[in-house]
């Protein structure tokens, strides 16, 4: 669940997201239900497909067409970048 702070539930909901994706709490190419990830985060549907669109567009989660959202796989010309996102996190 996630705890009241001054931001928003949205961005609260993001930072889990990207920390989850980026500490393999969930592995490359493991699909995201929407479901579940609303209960974990404690989010309504909406906040958490704003979340995946967003985590799409760094990079972390690839929509897969007839399957939907799933955590991308790495691709190993981006390790350097991966890296220092990790250090500035």
């Amino acid at each position: 669940r996630i705890e009241r702070s001054t931001k928003t539930l949205r961005t609260l909901a993001l930072e889990r997201m990207r920390d989850a994706i980026m500490g393999f709490h969930f592995q490359p190419g493991e699909r995201l239900v929407e479901r579940p990830l609303c209960d974990q985060l404690g989010v309504s549907r909406s906040v958490v497909r704003e979340v995946l669109r967003q985590l799409e567009t760094e990079g972390l989660v690839q929509m897969i067409p007839g399957h939907g959202p799933a955590v991308a796989r790495p691709d190993l010309s981006r390790t350097d970048e991966i890296y220092e996102l990790r250090a500035l996190m």
